[in-house]
């Protein structure tokens, strides 16, 4: 079944609502929407679905032209009254959200300074998703558009590791949420170690995907890179004469799963377009996985790339590679802190504080 919302984030929550947890992501991707933005598509299933399942998800099949859309209930009043028209209700309801969002923006923003151009300067870095603390840092002293990126490059540095590189022996196991792009990373870091003349073996582990192991095994043989049958026999021993990658498919491992791997290395990829607030409840719960580089996908889909402060403050560990979403044909890129302050203060190409 494919569901439709306005992120990731509220696509996979709908997947997780209706087909449960043991539902399996076999896509995601941006598509248009009516109003010329985007929306985001999740298509799911289950791997073996009870028959309550199957009739739940047959019964709530509707017609597009036929499907109402409701109000949902915080936003609703909580008495109308009977004599307006549709009309004026609609005008009431919308009303009534706006309010509540404008509340809901102002309890979590963080205090402006008193010049207008400042309010300007914290209100771009909120609407990349920084974090409060970081904004807080930053709106404390008075700064013009260039002293402000020149800040935000220095925060931005301190979270990046731009000397990460692997060696024959390292085992590097790749973490991370349903569609954050692992199985992609996994594929350019290989092809890029074997540019470099390394031996590279490809690992499947807690696949939950439907056709995973399958689509391992096509990138290894496309790559030209080893995949061996049995996965059990290459974890056992550290191969001293490659590297070692593992796809972990699922984030439902223990911290005893990933110390049973014996991993040198552990990158949490995370998806650019995931807002702060999720994926700081990411890297708290990863964060007993002993995380040891944070690898950020999809920036070419945002300029929101805030949650990164998040991700590395909560884990401890640092950014040390780039990639665009699955469909570009980018390689990994070492982050640069100066390049990545100036896409945070972009908005759709344009620069939002000039």
């Amino acid at each position: 079944k494919t569901f439709t919302a306005e992120s990731n984030t509220s696509a996979l929550k709908q997947v997780r609502a209706e087909l449960g947890g043991d539902s399996v992501v076999l896509k995601t991707r941006r598509v248009s929407n009516k109003t010329g933005g985007y929306d985001y598509e999740v298509t799911a299933c289950l791997d073996k679905p009870t028959a309550a399942q199957v009739s739940t998800v047959t019964t709530k099949k509707e017609s597009p032209a036929a499907r109402r859309v409701t109000a949902p209930a915080w936003t609703r009043p909580d008495t109308a009254p009977k004599s307006v028209s549709a009309e004026t209700d609609n005008e009431l309801s919308l009303t009534s959200i706006n309010a509540k969002l404008e509340r809901l923006l102002t309890l979590s923003a963080v205090t402006p300074s008193s010049t207008e151009s400042d309010a300007g300067l914290t209100g771009v870095l909120r609407d990349a998703d920084v974090p409060a603390d970081v904004v807080g840092r930053i709106a404390s002293a008075s700064l013009d558009t260039a002293q402000l990126e020149k800040i935000l490059s220095e925060e931005i540095g301190s979270r990046i590791d731009a000397t990460l590189s692997f060696n024959a022996g390292d085992r590097v196991v790749v973490l991370g949420p349903s569609g954050a792009g692992k199985t992609s990373v996994i594929g350019k870091l290989a092809a890029q170690l074997v540019t470099e003349r390394k031996r590279v073996t490809i690992v499947g582990v807690h696949q939950s995907k439907v056709g995973a192991i399958d689509e391992l095994q096509s990138l290894a043989e496309l790559i030209g890179v080893d995949n061996p049958p049995s996965s059990a026999k290459i974890l056992r021993t550290v191969d001293p004469s490659g590297v070692v990658l593992v796809d972990t498919g699922s984030l439902s491992l223990s911290g005893e799963d990933i110390a049973a791997l014996n991993a040198t290395h552990a990158l949490l990829v995370i998806p650019a377009i995931w807002r702060t607030s999720d994926l700081a409840t990411l890297a708290d719960r990863v964060a007993v996985f002993g995380i040891t580089h944070v690898v950020l996908t999809m920036t070419d889909l945002t300029h929101r790339i805030g949650g990164l402060f998040a991700v590395c403050d909560v884990t401890g560990a640092k950014l040390a590679l780039l990639s665009d979403s699955p469909s570009g044909a980018d390689c990994l890129r070492v982050p640069a802190a100066n390049a990545l302050a100036a896409q945070l203060l972009s908005n759709g190409g344009t620069h939002a504080v000039r």
